[in-house]
């Protein structure tokens, strides 16, 4: 359910789903007195958002026209991919949820970044040049590959990615590195899940993507791209980079 929100929230308006009260939302105090003049400031603030996540009605229609309902029909085994890619869908999914509703900027940044390699990456793979190669056959084709920088952007972002796992350099992490991450793995969902005839197995996924280098290398006309395949956009205001 976490996950749901992915692409119809920003993050500053996601709200934890729980069961019961596991989660509660609760409040913090602070108390600053000055000795000498003898004032004071008190301040109160809530943690957590207010309310819950509701699966209204502008909720469904987002969720019918996107993915996440044809991610359920796969993971329930209504729509047949294999069990191998049906497992790393699941567990991408859950790692984007995961990171959805995390308060912890690099622990969010981290799960993304697992589940981009889940979703496009295999065992022996250099990801380094492996991940920006697969990400284009997906969203190249749109202007804002090249406008946003997406090539140097998925590298500097596995950069950080190792450093965080292997120096522990959290500071690195930023809100823009977050929100990349999370247009990037919105964008990988929507067409992965929304062409699965295409894509049942991670072998079809890397297959593909060669067959696009292939044409950009050849300098031949794409034929291999569905014309099918969508690029959603999400736009960020000053708020949403305030802590």
């Amino acid at each position: 359910m976490a996950l749901s929100q992915l692409g119809y929230a920003t993050r500053r308006d996601i709200y934890r789903p729980s069961i019961s009260n596991e989660n509660p939302m609760s409040t913090r105090s602070y108390y600053v007195t000055d000795a000498d003049k003898g004032s004071s400031i008190e301040s109160h603030s809530v943690v957590a958002n207010p309310g819950s996540l509701l699966l209204s009605s502008k909720w469904q229609n987002f969720q019918k026209r996107l993915f996440f309902f044809e991610l359920l029909r796969i993971l329930r085994g209504d729509t047949e991919v294999s069990k191998r890619w049906q497992k790393d869908l699941r567990n991408a999914a859950i790692l984007v949820g995961q990171s959805q509703v995390s308060r912890d900027l690099p622990q969010a940044f981290l799960w993304n970044m697992i589940a981009v390699e889940l979703l496009l990456t295999e065992q022996g793979d250099r990801y380094a040049e492996a991940l920006p190669t697969r990400a284009e056959a997906f969203i190249g084709w749109t202007g804002f590959w090249r406008v946003e920088g997406f090539e140097e952007r998925i590298r500097e972002v596995y950069k950080k990615r190792c450093s965080l796992v292997h120096a522990g350099n959290r500071d690195l992490i930023t809100r823009s590195d977050v929100f990349f991450t999370d247009n990037l793995l919105f964008n990988l969902f929507l067409n992965i899940v929304g062409h699965h005839r295409l894509f049942h197995t991670k072998s079809s996924v890397i297959e593909f993507s060669k067959k696009i280098q292939a044409e950009h290398l050849l300098g031949i006309n794409a034929r291999v791209r569905p014309k099918t395949l969508q690029y959603i956009h999400r736009k960020y205001s000053e708020d949403d980079y305030r802590e």
